[in-house]
């Protein structure tokens, strides 16, 4: 507990001096962190409570696409960028991005109601294949034309 408190400490430090050079921070999802789950990234943006302070998103692997929509509203307030992926039940079972379109779908079209600019940044292609990115690129270029 005591560990959390200087990790909220230390990012309000941070917004305050990235304000002072005109740049924002924005927190990543990552396992075995505290942005660990939607319910802790979310907790953590509300004990850091500093408007310089912000979070990406992206679904938690094996998330129902209710859960991860869930998880994206709560953050909605904080939300910079979205890391679009799309994984089967496991992070080892990366698969096209074309076949995750319902629930991206939804999340895009959430993402869309926060007030500024956002980008949606590909993450995690098929068997890490150049080709793969290409045809996710231009998946979710057609999504958000």
């Amino acid at each position: 507990e005591e560990g959390r408190w200087k990790i909220v400490r230390e990012l309000q430090r941070l917004g305050d001096q990235a304000d002072k050079v005109g740049v924002s921070i924005s927190l990543e999802y990552h396992g075995g962190t505290l942005t660990d789950t939607d319910a802790s990234a979310n907790q953590l943006m509300v004990e850091v409570d500093h408007a310089n302070v912000f979070t990406c998103w992206q679904p938690h692997v094996g998330a129902t696409p209710e859960s991860a929509l869930a998880g994206l509203r709560n953050v909605k307030p904080r939300l910079t960028n979205l890391h679009v992926f799309h994984w089967g039940p496991t992070p080892d079972d990366r698969r096209a991005l074309a076949e995750g379109e319902e629930a991206w779908s939804r999340y895009l079209k959430e993402a869309r109601g926060v007030e500024g600019d956002r980008y949606a940044l590909l993450e995690f292609v098929k068997d890490d294949r150049l080709e793969a990115f290409a045809a996710d690129a231009a998946t979710l270029q057609a999504w958000l034309a």
